[in-house]
């Protein structure tokens, strides 16, 4: 015997049960009617009354609006008030019973339901229910308006927001709304603002642009916001990003190690006055490019002692190739120390994200938006995440504060594309009592792990209290929106056919069958949420309440600034060193001649030859010069030489003169110091034991 799959299908009419329930509701109704009528016509002789209470009730059906019987006729002859309203109320329920009983003629077609809900969260298509379900338990919602008819209570904005959705799905029209109440309502806000959309709509008087690349930036008070060791470590895992997929760390942590040696040393010496060129010109100075190998050794020894042992051998593959790692890492932090250098000549302000975020910053805070540079992800992420890897340390030294006396808004649509920032998991759960509100918006569950992982969305989902998703493309993110609104118990009416060898044995069965079933599948995820003509559909879900399907009108905001207005950096090699004494806008221009042109084969000496200038920027590492003697004085025993010879060209010896020229040339070069000059030194020792221990052999 063979027992197919079941099937859903829809269960069978209760006729029974429908008339039973007919005859019920008449009776009752017929009582309830006797009853009033008894209190209406009290005083009336019975045999009045009763024949009147018969024909009213016969008014009701289609026959009795023709029908007069002669107790109608005497109540008219003895009150035809009481007549008159008797029959108009008469005729309203006859009109209302028509409707009533074509109702019951439709649902009695139409069938049960071949699905009951029996537990769990179902999928409004109306705001009316989320409302009410809000009110009862959060009570009053004071918040903002997640949608123009879902307005939440503060309490509940602190558990932060999440939007899901590909490109073009809408997520901008929904963080509008949010960004408008925000600044509205006079809370601080820090936006990344990835598409440039929010830089377009708020005039350039009413924000602040915190990106070094643009020219109507201010300048990152890095001194201010990087105050303690544990800040210092999260700048330079900002500088130099953590790569979660890497099979070798060692190499970042020791180029990192070395980067905090030289911010202790401008948080020790220069004391809060100092942003990105600072830090660009110490790194220079010190490390990249320093005057001698020692300078980076003294400087490892003594601000970050724990590190020394990385630049303890300079002369090792592993010192010079942690060097040249950082050399390469810290590429982005010299960019932006070379747009702050720009920022710096326009005179542009300093602005302290601590003293901004504490609300030290009197007046009503403008919103600081951070534009991304349209030419270089890792310039933009580098900048971006320390921005608010900083700004979360911050936050979470604050006093707590109830959601409603501290507003402090993060908004990071496409959070992805702003780097990995490495406090974020825990800032969402510890912020809530600071009165912090995050806004996490991206496209897909893989961006997130790509960057940080790939448990921490699952994280993120459990921290925040309100997710929006929007339409969604890959079939893995529909997967996940799909998962992520959840599922519910059903009662479904199943029917199995059982299909024996005897006819006796063939037949099929019914019955209510418990089932799980997803309230959103992940086809709906995308055909059935996305921008339409009337605005942007998407589901809304809140901590506590059923998740709704709603939409979410266009907006038509005027564009009130241009979203860019990029730096032009000079060309490097075209501007001559700077002067002792002088400023970085005093700096004058190489002239034509010191510059590298490379001459035409035809006017060198030698065939395929080019003759080049040596580059002013080349750092020859100077040789020490004798005690008593200037290091310009310096001159070569060849010059000697020749000097004397030209002195004394009358008593000139060519023969010992040659003698002499051929002794010097013959001679090894003096050790040059630094690097080079140690590693000689070394091999010529080994070299010598080598000679030594054949020599005993």
């Amino acid at each position: 015997m063979r027992n197919n799959n079941a099937r859903i299908q829809k269960p069978p009419t209760d006729l029974p049960g429908l008339l039973f329930a007919g005859v019920l509701v008449t009776v009752l109704t017929s009582l309830g009617g006797w009853i009033a009528w008894m209190k209406m016509t009290h005083g009336y002789p019975v045999r009045l009354s009763v024949p009147l209470w018969a024909e009213a009730a016969l008014y009701i059906l289609p026959p009795g609006h023709v029908v007069r019987l002669g107790p109608a006729k005497g109540l008219d002859e003895i009150n035809p008030v009481l007549a008159h309203s008797l029959l108009l109320t008469w005729k309203v329920v006859s009109s209302l019973s028509f409707v009533f009983v074509g109702i019951a003629v439709m649902r009695l077609a139409r069938g049960p339901e071949p699905v009951r809900h029996k537990r769990g969260d179902q999928l409004r298509k109306d705001a009316v229910t989320i409302r009410k379900q809000i009110r009862t338990r959060y009570g009053r919602p004071d918040g903002i308006f997640v949608h123009p008819e879902i307005r939440i209570p503060e309490p509940l904005e602190v558990r932060s927001f999440s939007l899901v959705g590909s490109p073009g799905s809408g997520k901008t029209t929904v963080l509008n709304g949010m960004v408008d109440q925000a600044i509205q309502r006079g809370d601080r806000s820090l936006i990344f603002d990835f598409k440039g959309d929010f830089t377009e709509r708020i005039p350039d008087g009413k924000k602040r642009i915190l990106s070094p690349w643009d020219a109507r930036a201010v300048r990152w008070a890095l001194g201010s916001d990087v105050s303690t060791e544990v800040q210092a470590r999260l700048l330079s895992e900002c500088l130099i990003p953590i790569n979660p997929r890497a099979n070798e760390q060692m190499w970042g942590n020791a180029s990192r190690a070395i980067l905090r040696a030289e911010l202790h040393k401008l948080m020790a010496e220069r004391r809060g006055t100092w942003g990105f060129h600072e830090l660009g010109d110490a790194l220079l100075a010190d490390i990249l490019c320093p005057d001698s190998d020692r300078v980076v050794q003294t400087l490892v020894t003594r601000f970050n002692p724990e590190a020394s042992r990385i630049v303890q051998d300079l002369t090792s593959k592993t010192t010079l190739s942690v060097l040249i790692d950082q050399s390469a890492a810290l590429g982005d932090a010299l960019l932006l120390s070379r747009f702050d250098r720009e920022l710096k000549k326009a005179g542009r302000p300093f602005l302290p994200l601590r003293s901004y975020l504490s609300g030290e910053i009197r007046g009503t805070p403008p919103p600081v938006i951070l534009p991304v540079h349209p030419d270089s992800r890792t310039l933009t992420s580098a900048f971006v995440s320390a921005v608010f890897a900083l700004s979360s340390s911050i936050v979470t030294h604050f006093p707590d504060a109830e959601p409603s006396a501290r507003r402090i808004w993060f908004f990071l649509d496409e959070v992805p594309q702003a780097g990995r920032i490495p406090p974020i998991t825990d800032f969402l759960v510890t912020a809530r009592s600071k009165g912090c509100r995050t806004v996490l918006g991206f496209q897909t569950p893989a961006q997130v792990a790509e960057t940080y992982g790939e448990k921490t969305l699952e994280i993120w989902d459990n921290a925040t209290g309100v997710k929006i998703f929007l339409q969604c493309v890959s079939p893995e993110a529909k997967k996940y929106v799909s998962q992520s609104i959840g599922e519910r118990e059903v009662l479904a009416f199943k029917k199995s056919e059982n299909v024996g060898i005897a006819p006796a044995h063939t037949g099929h069965t019914t019955n209510w069958v418990d089932e799980r079933e997803k309230l959103v599948s992940p086809d709906e995820a995308g055909s059935l949420l996305g921008p339409g003509k009337n605005g942007v559909t998407g589901i809304v879900q809140i901590a506590g309440c059923d998740p709704a399907v709603l939409t979410w009108p266009f907006r038509n905001d005027p564009k009130a600034a241009e979203a860019r207005r990029l730096l032009t950096l000079p060309l490097r090699g075209t501007l001559a060193p700077e002067a002792p004494g002088r400023s970085g806008s005093e700096r004058e221009r190489v002239p034509e001649e010191g510059i590298d042109r490379p001459e035409t084969r035809r006017e060198a000496k030698e065939p395929g030859r080019r003759i080049r200038p040596e580059p002013a920027s080349v750092r020859v590492t100077p040789q020490p010069s004798a005690p008593g003697k200037e290091a310009g004085d310096d001159e070569s025993p060849v010059g000697e030489i020749a000097q004397e010879a030209l002195a004394s060209a009358a008593h000139l010896d060519p023969t010992m003169t040659v003698l002499k020229l051929l002794t010097e040339l013959s001679a090894p070069a003096p050790q040059a110091p630094g690097i080079r000059a140690e590693g000689q030194a070394a091999a010529n020792r080994r070299d010598r034991e080598e000679e030594d221990e054949e020599d005993r052999g």
